[in-house]
């Protein structure tokens, strides 16, 4: 099967989403920080554009919903963990909470992806991280501040609590 032939127009916003997580990156390497949040927060749209516009135009499908589980691993549970890598390394202790933030990310991508819930969602989506993280670096959130926010989106994210689907969403 050729990708680019099941490829659908809203896809290109999945896509746009990864490639913002992926400059985000760079831009943490680069020690451009507030750069690099305000691509997770561009990235954060771009993933909002994306679901919105396939259902929309009726062009949903299982490619489309794997390509965006697979940006929003790289922009919000990737991304946030590096920058928190960073911002944290002075504090070796502290690095751990990222790691874990990341482990637990992809845990909750994969749960979502496997669930057919429709009306909530179970445990916190990972696209929260994209608002959670940006507003603690412009807070300039200290480093057990941020090391716990970490923790606990990580343990959010793979709890069994419901989250109500936003109506921008459904």
């Amino acid at each position: 099967m050729n990708a680019l032939k099941i490829m659908k127009p809203a896809d290109i916003f999945s896509l746009g989403n990864a490639l913002l997580g992926f400059c985000a990156l760079f831009f943490i390497y680069w020690d451009q920080l507030s750069w690099a949040v305000a691509a997770i927060v561009l990235a954060a749209i771009f993933d909002l554009i994306d679901g919105k516009f396939a259902r929309r135009k009726g062009t949903a499908n299982d490619f489309g919903r794997e390509l965006d589980s697979l940006a929003d691993i790289v922009s919000f549970g990737v991304a946030p963990a590096f920058l928190g890598f960073v911002l944290l390394q002075p504090r070796m202790l502290l690095v751990a909470s990222p790691v874990i933030f990341l482990l637990c990310g992809i845990i909750r991508v994969g749960r979502f992806n496997v669930s057919s819930r429709e009306d909530f969602y179970e445990g916190m989506p990972i696209t929260l991280n994209a608002v959670i993280f940006p507003a603690l670096y412009f807070l300039n959130c200290a480093d057990l501040c941020m090391s716990l926010a970490f923790l606990i989106s990580a343990v959010l994210m793979v709890s069994s609590l419901k989250f109500r689907k936003p109506r921008i969403l459904r």
